[in-house]
């Protein structure tokens, strides 16, 4: 049985296209919500609660999204609370 663990890339090495570094956000990049789910380790419900109290969506279409400055805004000011 393989251990998760040996998914993860080596010390120093990126993860892959597809692979995500869970609690990694980047104030360059622009993500899902469901990426942004992932990485936060949050659930839906804490994603409604988040938007609620003042995460901002961006949104093209149908499709909504999370820039990475934006998530860092919005914990920060967790933090000030």
């Amino acid at each position: 049985m393989k251990d998760h663990l040996d998914d993860r890339p080596a010390h120093g090495q990126a993860f892959g296209r597809g692979q995500s570094a869970p609690g990694v956000v980047s104030v360059h990049e622009l993500y899902t919500l469901d990426e942004a789910r992932r990485r936060l380790r949050w659930t839906e419900s804490s994603m409604r609660s988040a938007r609620r109290r003042g995460l901002k969506l961006l949104s093209c279409g149908k499709r909504k999204y999370l820039a990475g400055k934006e998530i860092l805004r919005f914990l920060e000011t967790l933090a000030a609370e």
